[in-house]
């Protein structure tokens, strides 16, 4: 029932019709499925974006797929509970009624993929799915987006653009570790007993309780730990023998791979990573700190090369860029940013910056010269 359940609310909730009861229950059943996470988040984007198809195309395309749902003997459709008779009778009395047909199919949709993952033969047992096959939780965010999470333990992690978490189901039960790729911002209860530990494709971070940011995209050219509350610990895999005690306010950054000679300037004979320990700096106006900027939904770089800020835009407003000059490349940049779209981003850095630049957008693809 909890699934059915789960729709239901989360239905009232972004028609904006949710009771502080019905948020705390879908605030409860969310802890207990992590993995709902990202339907949740993606149906939100549904709602919140602007219908740009022909609504009696998706009234065809809802028909079509209970009529291949009902072929594969899936219960979902026009099977609906009593209560889930109501809540769709209570959305449609409003005056969004297109909006929230627009939605229904979203949700249909979204549904119909959790339904065939739960009756697939194909998934080993009735109500399993490949992950939880593998005793294993996973939260993920697209490009664009932005997500927060609430562990069994209490302890909060906020997960940035094209990220993912994953942890045991038997998280806190004998310890707590969680697989980060790409960029995370935790705030961790403190239990002695079982230390938090965080692993990456590059460091493993321990802590045991404490607020810290860890920034570690594959294909990023360096791994950030930065500290703001507390003590940890963090170990780099190819160099085992080597722990870094980080105090507050300390950030390490470890090189990922040898892109360039200039990038890696570590020792010829062990072939170790560039490490370089930092202080964060706090901004003097309101003591905010760049690193966890983006908590607050605003994107941040201070001094940083253009193919840089590029990646970081690239992730912030899900589209492709491709700057076409070396020089260009390597020029450095400041801003802030928070409720710009792309566009006007990059026509903000092109008027502030020195050298002079252009940029054309086709579909998720821009390129940028001079």
């Amino acid at each position: 029932m909890s699934q059915e359940q789960f729709w239901i609310l989360l239905t009232r909730k972004i028609a904006g019709e949710a009771s502080p009861e019905d948020l705390t229950e879908l605030e409860q059943l969310m802890q207990q499925h992590p993995e709902w996470q990202f339907a949740s988040q993606n149906l939100e984007d549904i709602w919140n974006s602007k219908p740009h198809v022909d609504i009696s195309e998706e009234e065809e395309a809802y028909l079509l797929h209970l009529h291949r749902l009902q072929q594969k003997n899936i219960p979902f459709g026009k099977q609906l509970q009593p209560e889930e008779e109501a809540a769709v009778a209570e959305l449609s009395s409003n005056s969004s009624r297109k909006r929230i047909r627009w939605l229904i199919a979203g949700l249909t949709v979204a549904a119909s993929v959790a339904a065939f993952l739960f009756f697939n033969p194909f998934s080993g047992k009735s109500g399993a799915s490949p992950a939880q096959l593998a005793n294993i939780n996973e939260i993920s965010t697209r490009l664009g987006s932005k997500t927060r999470i609430q562990l069994p333990d209490g302890s909060v992690v906020w997960l940035n653009a094209g990220s993912k978490l994953t942890y045991d189901k038997d998280y806190n039960q004998e310890d707590r570790q969680v697989t980060l790729t790409g960029e995370g911002f935790f705030d961790v209860i403190k239990d002695p007993a079982k230390p938090f530990l965080v692993h990456t494709s590059t460091v493993d971070v321990r802590v045991l309780g404490t607020v810290f940011n860890v920034k570690a995209y594959p294909e990023d050219k360096a791994t950030e730990t930065s500290l703001i509350r507390g003590s940890l610990e963090v170990s780099i895999k190819s160099r085992p023998l080597d722990k870094i005690i980080l105090a507050s306010n300390e950030k390490l950054v470890v090189e990922n791979k040898k892109d360039t000679v200039a990038a890696w300037k570590a020792d010829e004979e062990t072939d170790q990573p560039l490490m370089t320990l930092n202080q964060i700096k706090r901004n003097s106006r309101d003591s905010t700190i760049n690193e966890t900027q983006w908590t607050e939904n605003k994107l941040v770089f201070d001094n940083e090369p253009f193919e840089d800020v590029a990646v970081k835009m690239g992730r912030w407003f899900a589209v492709d860029i491709e700057i076409t000059d070396w020089a260009l490349k390597q020029k450095r940049l400041t801003g802030t940013f928070e409720r710009e779209s792309v566009e006007q981003a990059l026509e903000g850095l092109a008027y502030a910056s020195t050298t002079p630049f252009i940029f054309k957008r086709s579909g998720n693809k821009i390129i940028i010269h001079r």
